[in-house]
């Protein structure tokens, strides 16, 4: 256990996450345009509501690391936010608040 959090349950919200992030990014046009990539993590907050079975309350989202390019940061956030609403919180982390942070790459090659 993490932080008196279920470790499995935790890996694999991580790993729900990024598939969903992966799903929902959306390279900014004029970013993609102009050849700018980057790294930029993002901090997500979550407070887990047990009252409502896999309902996500989230806490907050915020950049953690700057990609160095503010659209790509503002796309990062967004992109985290959508990933969250549409993944569902395992039963182990339901009622527990928690914090998770994940990377958003913006790369023009397919790596």
């Amino acid at each position: 256990m993490l932080d008196g959090l279920d470790g499995d349950a935790m890996r694999g919200f991580r790993i729900a996450l990024v598939r969903s992030a992966l799903k929902h990014m959306r390279y900014p046009p004029q970013a993609q345009q102009q050849g700018r990539t980057g790294r930029a993590e993002v901090r997500v907050v979550i407070h887990g509501d047990s009252a409502r079975r896999a309902v996500v309350a989230l806490g907050n989202v915020a950049l953690a690391r700057s990609s160095g390019h503010d659209e790509l940061d503002r796309e990062a956030i967004e992109t985290l936010r959508r990933a969250v609403a549409v993944t569902p919180l395992p039963a182990a982390l339901q009622g527990r608040d928690f914090t998770v942070d994940l990377p958003v790459i913006f790369s023009l090659t397919e790596d």
